[in-house]
């Protein structure tokens, strides 16, 4: 199995993409017709590379959705 190393600047070192990210759920604004807007965002901790995504709820399966959908794993997995 893979270890996850911390550095002693407080840095993380991954062993390959997808093994370790980031996810955070952010409010953007409020569109007339729309709604609220949310932004799902994922970060790899390996290659440094980000994936968004806009949604109009804040829920567990738009989290879900970003990461099945963009996931640095899934594209390493596949290749």
């Amino acid at each position: 199995m893979y270890q996850i190393k911390k550095l002693p600047d407080g840095k993380i070192e991954t062993a390959h993409p997808g093994y370790l990210g980031s996810q955070n759920t952010f409010y953007v604004c409020c569109l007339k017709g729309v709604g609220r807007i949310y932004q799902q965002t994922f970060v790899d901790n390996y290659s440094k590379v980000a994936f968004t995504k806009l949604y109009t709820t804040k829920t567990p399966i738009t989290s879900a959705d970003l990461l099945n959908d963009k996931s640095p794993s899934k594209n390493f997995l596949n290749k």
